[in-house]
């Protein structure tokens, strides 16, 4: 069981991580701003620590699609990442959950 855990959490950090610029607004949706990507909502499943944030976002369009992120106090500027932050311990409840 611990060799199968250990490689589903080795290939989750294989996968290319998403990079970009995204737009986050007060109420908690998430854009990336690449374009080709949908709408997503930030869930009540994030988690805000001292040195890194769990995002975990859902698709507006496609509810069972999900999107998890793990973003580091040093990857990010100060303010943005307070931002991030606030943002997060809002602690929204999608409205898009359980549809």
């Amino acid at each position: 069981m611990a060799a199968l855990l250990g490689l589903m959490l080795y290939r989750q950090l294989r996968k290319p991580q998403p990079t970009g610029v995204v737009n986050l607004s007060e109420d908690g949706k998430w854009q990336w701003l690449d374009g080709q990507s949908s709408p997503m909502q930030v869930t009540a499943d994030s988690r805000v620590t001292a040195w890194l944030l769990f995002v975990s976002l859902q698709d507006a369009l496609d509810h069972r699609q999900r999107q998890y992120l793990c973003i580091f106090r040093d990857a990010v500027s100060v303010a943005d990442y307070r931002r991030l932050c606030r943002i997060l311990s809002l602690g929204h409840p999608s409205s898009l959950e359980g549809n």
